[in-house]
């Protein structure tokens, strides 16, 4: 057993280096919480029909990619943005209240019925994503700046997707996730 002074534990604090290993990040799934609105009313460039179809098909992608269980901390993000805009979209979305509740504690979730294959699904996002953006106004920018991520990280042979993205970032104009999680400012969780 390896045993660490107290001077040393005193400098590594006062450094703020971390104990642990590199790479041993506890994976942990931050859970939606759709309290405060970013998409409210008619600001958006969608009916409701299309609301809730959006909401289900992003919903139904994450619920089918953790029916084995598998808990990669990259994929637990994307997972917990996912949900995040899905539950944005439709609070009452069934697929992405029970996964966020699921995956918030480390269970797996169901197998649920899609319209779309990944790379299918990936498509639809980036054409949606294309078509809030002309529509123009500050929400459907937003949105569609997370479908347009959404669809890079679905499918990464999207090269106009992938184009899309990056001429984003060139232009100054970044995807604001914290958006999502207004009730974990400060740092609380």
């Amino acid at each position: 057993m390896c045993k660490i002074s107290t001077s040393a534990i005193l400098l590594v604090a006062l450094l703020g280096c971390p104990l642990s290993a590199p790479g041993k990040e506890e994976e942990k799934y931050r859970a939606a919480a759709p309290e405060h609105r970013l998409f409210e009313g008619n600001e958006l460039g969608l009916m409701t029909i299309e609301r809730d179809r959006l909401a289900n098909e992003i919903a139904a992608y994450v619920s089918n990619r953790f029916a084995d269980g598998s808990k990669e901390h990259k994929d637990l993000a994307l997972a917990s943005r996912m949900l995040a805009v899905a539950l944005q979209l439709n609070p009452r979305n069934r697929i992405a209240v029970v996964g966020n509740f699921k995956l918030s504690r480390g269970m797996a979730t169901p197998a649920v019925k899609s319209e779309y294959a990944s790379d299918l699904l990936a498509d639809f996002l980036y054409v949606r994503s294309k078509v809030l953006q002309e529509q123009g106004g500050v929400a459907n920018a937003l949105l569609a700046g997370y479908l347009l991520a959404f669809a890079v990280e679905i499918d990464a042979d999207n090269e106009d997707a992938i184009y899309d993205l990056e001429i984003m970032r060139l232009d100054g104009r970044t995807v604001d996730w914290d958006l999502l999680y207004p009730a974990f400012e400060g740092g609380g969780e």
